[in-house]
């Protein structure tokens, strides 16, 4: 009996290991509208950055070589983007508090998944930039921003 449910437990651990490893890994979708336009003007332009650095990694994780004209506009494109992204920021909270409840549930989700994209995108960047991580700079910034949302 106690080695059929070990049996059980290793069957399972072996199936649910490898689904997380490579669910980590995968592309988030962007959010659907919740029909706050500031909100959904903020999650498409999130998205459009979180596409552009993904598809960016994508190709240099491939040792494709990406030449620098098209590196300069991928700079200039994503300034664009994070101006578009800074335009859109105040004015969320007066479209959300005037919004109707279900709006405002959909609108919260569709902001978290935003904030996954955002600190997903900034990871992505650190790396890129600094290197792979170390031991030091490897700083899990989603369980911080879920650590001071708890507290508040």
């Amino acid at each position: 009996m106690k080695s059929s449910n070990l049996f059980i437990s290793a069957f399972f651990l072996a199936l649910f290991i490898p689904a997380v490893a490579s669910a980590q890994k995968k592309r988030l979708s962007a959010p659907r509208f919740s029909k706050v336009v500031s909100v959904d003007s903020f999650a498409v332009h999130t998205f459009e950055i979180y596409n552009k650095i993904f598809v960016y990694d994508s190709l240099t994780k491939a040792e494709v070589e990406i030449p620098s004209e098209l590196e300069d506009q991928i700079s200039e494109s994503l300034l664009q983007d994070l101006e578009n992204l800074n335009r859109a920021v105040p004015d969320i909270l007066s479209d959300v508090e005037s919004a109707s409840l279900i709006k405002k549930v959909k609108a919260a989700a569709s902001l978290n998944r935003s904030r996954r994209a955002l600190t997903q995108s900034i990871k992505t960047i650190k790396i890129m930039l600094l290197g792979e991580p170390t031991a030091k700079t490897e700083i899990d910034t989603e369980d911080y921003i879920d650590d001071t949302d708890q507290n508040e």
